[in-house]
C-alpha cells in the first residue's frame, strides 16, 4: 500500500511540474492487451470480466475485477484474461522525464483491490473524454482530469474521502456473516438475510446497489478466493480444500473451481 501511495504521490508532483501531461493512451479495452517496450508509466483498472494474468518483463500478477495495477512498459507488458474482460488504461510517456529514477531500470508491477468501482471508472471516462477533445483549453483540462484521477486512486488506496459511502448496517452485517460462515456448507440466502435482519429480496437489492453483486455470488467468490489461497499456501489435498471452503462434494468443488479460474485445482497448484 505504502509503495503504491509513494508512486502516485511522485507522479502527482511530476505532472504538476509538466507544462502539458504526456498522455499517450486513455481508453477501455475488451481484448488481451500488450505494450511493446516503450517509456510508459501506466495505470490499469480491471473493471469487469474474468481473471487475468498481468506481466511486465519477468514480473507477474493475477488481476480480477476491482484490481488497479501500476506498471511500466520499458520491458514490455501484457494483460491476458482467461475469457472476457474490461480493462481501462491510462498511459503516460516518460521519455523526456520520469516521476522517479527506477522507472526505467527495472520492471514495475504493483496491484491493489479497490472498492469504489463507480468513481474509479467515472474518472477514467473523464480522462478519456478530455484526451479525445482537441478544442479550447484542452491541455489544461486534461491535466486537471489526470490529477483528479490520481487523487481518487490515492484516496481509495489510503482509505480517504474518495471512497464510496460505507455499507448500510444491514449490508455490513450480511458481509460480516458471510466472512464468518463461508466455510459452512449450510449457508443459504435465508440465513444471510436473517443475520442482517432483512428480507431476502431487500438484501439482494442492497448488495446489487452497494456491491454490484448478489449475496450468494459474494459467498461464491469468498469460497473460491480462499480455495486459491489454500492451494497456494498449504499442502492440503483437493478434498480437504473443498471441505475447508464449504463444499461437501469435492467433485462439485473441482468443477466449480475450474469454471471460476479456468483451471482444475491441481493445475492451479502446479502453476
Amino acid at each position: 500500500m505504502e509503495f503504491l501511495c509513494t508512486i502516485i504521490d511522485q507522479t502527482i508532483v511530476w505532472i504538476g511540474e509538466q507544462g502539458t501531461v504526456p498522455v499517450t493512451f486513455a481508453s477501455e479495452d475488451h481484448i488481451p492487451v500488450q505494450t511493446d517496450c516503450r517509456p510508459y508509466l501506466e495505470f490499469g483498472y480491471h473493471s469487469a470480466g474474468d481473471e487475468a494474468e498481468l506481466r511486465v518483463g519477468e514480473a507477474e500478477a493475477v488481476s480480477r475485477p476491482g484490481c488497479l495495477s501500476v506498471l511500466n512498459a520499458h520491458f514490455g507488458n501484457s494483460g491476458r484474461p482467461q475469457g472476457r474482460w474490461s480493462y481501462w488504461c491510462l498511459s503516460l510517456d516518460t521519455a523526456l522525464s520520469a516521476p522517479f529514477p527506477s522507472l526505467a531500470t527495472k520492471p514495475l508491477l504493483a496491484t491493489v483491490q479497490l472498492d469504489n468501482h463507480r468513481r474509479i471508472v467515472q474518472r477514467y471516462e473523464a480522462v478519456e473524454r478530455q484526451y479525445r477533445a482537441r478544442t479550447g483549453l484542452h491541455e489544461l483540462r486534461l491535466k486537471c482530469e489526470v490529477l483528479l484521477f490520481l487523487a481518487e486512486v490515492r484516496e481509495s488506496i489510503a482509505g480517504g474521502a474518495g471512497l464510496a459511502p460505507p455499507l448500510t448496517h444491514g449490508c455490513e452485517a450480511a458481509v460480516a456473516y458471510l466472512h464468518e460462515r463461508f466455510r459452512s456448507a449450510d449457508v443459504t440466502l435465508a440465513h444471510v438475510a436473517a443475520a442482517a435482519g432483512l428480507s431476502a429480496p431487500h438484501l439482494c437489492r442492497l448488495f446489487r446497489n452497494q456491491l454490484e453483486i448478489s449475496p450468494m455470488k459474494y459467498l461464491h467468490r469468498l469460497r473460491m478466493d480462499h480455495a486459491r489461497d489454500l492451494l497456494r499456501r498449504t499442502s492440503q489435498n483437493v478434498s480437504q480444500v473443498a471441505y475447508a471452503v464449504g463444499y461437501r462434494d469435492p467433485l462439485h468443488f473441482s468443477r466449480t473451481f475450474r469454471a471460476y479460474t479456468g483451471l482444475s485445482p491441481r493445475q492451479f497448484r502446479q502453476q
